[in-house]
């Protein structure tokens, strides 16, 4: 990752969490986790066919992603701001020796 994309990187997690910081977020996170217990509640019925059953999982995974990017983006963010570091100070000891 290349400082252009690092900073890229840097503006996006800066909007999400932005973002996250609204009423808006809180009423979808809100919204969200009434209709997941709804979901929940279906699966762990038991009573669903299986390609009920595929899309009522399928829906749940992808709201909780939904809920979880805020965070998961921040760890990526981390993540890319140690590679980056490392990189550069590998770099310098190859300058330097």
């Amino acid at each position: 990752m290349n400082e252009d994309e690092l900073n890229e990187l840097i503006e996006r997690v800066h909007q999400v969490a932005q973002f996250a910081d609204t009423i808006g977020w809180a009423l979808l996170k809100d919204r969200a986790v009434v209709d997941m217990a709804k979901i929940q509640q279906a699966i762990l019925s038991g009573t669903l066919d299986h390609d009920s059953y595929l899309r009522k999982t399928g829906e749940y995974a992808g709201m909780s992603r939904v809920l979880g990017l805020p965070e998961q983006m921040r760890r990526e963010l981390d993540t890319a701001r140690a590679l980056f570091v490392e990189e550069h100070e590998l770099e310098e000891e190859k300058v330097t020796a």
